[in-house]
């Protein structure tokens, strides 16, 4: 009984979150064409553009990858005071033993942006060192902000491509919806941040959540309709 009720809330959470995709994607797509790029969102698009084509056919940096999934799996579990095992990498897989893991620890590694966190971790550090930097140090750390999170796109789907034991343990479906959303949602929020534009991202988003429920009501509206009219 209770594992069939978990089923059904799960089942539940991934159509409301793939719902919610739809008006993620609605909204990145339609929100570019008021922002005005600066110089800032320029580097980022292209460190980001030049960063997929390179780790999709050029350099893969494997090992990199699998070390900062795993690194990324021991935070997210020090974050909720679990006891971890120590990490193991090699150059095509790796493991780190977590105490009693939850959904957000299992698939932390497919939302957060580890090595985008880290050079943007770095940055600030050299900020304390150079209180005023030049405009090309700037741009070359937006630009790098681009690489990284191209790093992370093109590693994770990768991986998501192959069969991965973390999404077996909540359910294949349910895990890459909470991935998509996850992933979109940070996503807006760094466009709406680059061009000043973050009021603007919510208010499309809300009015694209709005119209899709609208068509929602619509649909169970015509399909009560059909059901009475095959029943007359």
């Amino acid at each position: 009984m209770r594992k069939g009720l978990l089923l059904l809330v799960r089942a539940a959470l991934t159509v409301l979150l793939l719902f919610l995709s739809l008006a993620l994607v609605q909204t990145l797509l339609v929100l570019p064409a008021g922002v005005s790029l600066s110089r800032m969102a320029f580097a980022v698009i292209l460190g980001f553009s030049a960063g997929i084509l390179l780790f999709t056919f050029g350099a893969r940096f494997l090992g990199v990858y699998v070390f900062g999934h795993e690194f990324t799996h021991w935070l997210a579990a020090k974050f909720f005071l679990r006891k971890t095992g120590a990490i193991r990498v090699s150059s095509t897989s790796g493991s780190v033993a977590v105490e009693r893991p939850n959904l957000l620890i299992i698939l932390s590694p497919y939302v957060v942006p580890i090595y985008t966190m880290l050079w943007i971790g770095l940055y600030g550090v050299l900020l304390l060192c150079f209180s005023e930097p030049r405009p090309w140090f700037r741009s070359s750390f937006h630009a790098g902000v681009g690489l990284t999170y191209a790093f992370h796109v093109v590693r994770t789907a990768h991986a998501l491509s192959r069969q991965q034991q973390d999404l077996k343990l909540y359910g294949t479906a349910f895990s890459l919806s909470v991935i998509l959303c996850s992933n979109l949602m940070l996503l807006l929020l760094a466009w709406g941040a680059a061009g000043g534009q973050s009021g603007e991202a919510w208010r499309v988003l809300c009015q694209r959540v709005g119209v899709q429920w609208q068509i929602v009501l619509l649909g169970f509206g015509w399909a009560k309709a059909a059901m009475r009219l095959s029943q007359s």
